[in-house]
């Protein structure tokens, strides 16, 4: 199985999954069978093939395209939910290798996002933290969350009294 998932394996896929659909649908979503596929190759292969992946998503992701956001947002949601361990294992090799470039990403994103395109990282975010404990994906959360705070709220929160 190794053998045949080469270089330009997920790169096949990507395109695969980023062709416009003939289906039309009331809504833009994921498709469940794509994420599913990633997290079995994801904990098939332990997340070797991570440094395979993220030069592929990461391109689809800051894209207009929303097929190829689309199919961004499945391959990261099936690859985050298949290879990062649980809080007390502390942070795994394959978190620091996904690292900060491709959360910086959401940062373009967000700001060419248009109304088909945000359900697919609203699914994303939702997919890959609902249910789960938040500090299993600590960079996504530190990514969406610190940046809201303001400094003032941010003083109140974790202001010492005592100091």
């Amino acid at each position: 199985m190794h053998s045949f998932i080469g270089e330009g394996y997920f790169a096949q896929l990507a395109t695969l999954w980023s062709q416009e659909s003939s289906k039309a649908s009331g809504s833009p979503h994921l498709h469940a069978e794509n994420v599913i596929f990633m997290i079995t190759l994801a904990k098939l292969f332990n997340g070797e093939h991570l440094h395979l992946i993220l030069p592929v998503v990461e391109p689809l992701m800051t894209g207009t395209d929303k097929f190829k956001q689309a199919a961004a947002a499945e391959m990261l949601t099936g690859l985050l939910r298949g290879i990062l361990p649980g809080p007390s294992t502390g942070p795994s090799k394959h978190e620091r290798n996904f690292g900060l470039g491709s959360l910086r990403a959401f940062d373009v994103i967000l700001a060419q996002a248009k109304p088909d395109t945000v359900s697919y990282w609203t699914s994303f975010l939702e997919h890959t933290l609902l249910n789960l404990d938040p500090r299993r994906f600590q960079p996504l959360v530190n990514w969406d969350i610190i940046p809201s705070i303001s400094t003032s709220r941010a003083t109140l929160l974790f202001h010492d009294e005592g100091s």
